[in-house]
């Protein structure tokens, strides 16, 4: 999952398609459709979720450096929704996950 803030004046489809090609460097996408909101009772936050169709074939993992937070290396690999996500995530993304789930996949 790719988060991230909306700029003043920005559109949040257009602030979906820049976060991800920020934070994961894909730049091309076939189509980008909303899929709903939800009040994620972390830090007052209200995340939207776009499903986002890239245009290129992408690996089934990969790594990118970002600028953020003064250069970070995010690495991606695509997560099996039927899945159940390791100890290691945090507890907002399971229940994102939970959401995403129940509502939107």
């Amino acid at each position: 999952m790719v988060k991230g803030t909306v700029e003043e004046g920005e559109e949040f489809i257009a602030a979906a398609a820049r976060e991800l090609a920020e934070e994961s460097g894909i730049e091309s996408l076939a189509s980008i459709e909303f899929k709903g909101n939800w009040e994620a009772n972390h830090k007052d936050q209200t995340w939207y979720f776009f499903l986002c169709h890239p245009g290129d074939n992408l690996p089934e993992e990969w790594a990118f450096f970002t600028k953020d937070g003064g250069g970070l290396n995010f690495d991606f690999f695509w997560f099996d929704l039927k899945k159940t996500p390791g100890n290691e995530w945090p507890d907002v993304f399971v229940r994102a996950l939970d959401h995403i789930r129940e509502n939107i996949a």
